[in-house]
């Protein structure tokens, strides 16, 4: 559990408050996403992060690394 926490402490902790919420929501709606997968997807691009994934839905979207499984 330590070795876990000391993990997770080194990554920034993004708030989910009303902008990527409802980045999110239109995210889901635009694309047909679950929100779980909205909400990855709407705080990967508010951090101008590259998200990494292997879910096919993600794999044309700007800002993604898609490998196949």
């Amino acid at each position: 559990m330590e070795l876990a926490l000391r993990a997770l402490s080194r990554f920034e902790f993004i708030p989910m408050d009303e902008t990527p919420a409802d980045s999110a929501a239109r995210l889901a709606r635009q694309h047909k996403f679950s929100m779980a997968d909205a909400f990855v997807f709407a705080t990967s691009q508010s951090v101008r992060g590259e998200l990494w994934t292997q879910d096919r839905h993600f794999a044309t979207l700007p800002g993604v690394k898609y490998f196949r499984k």
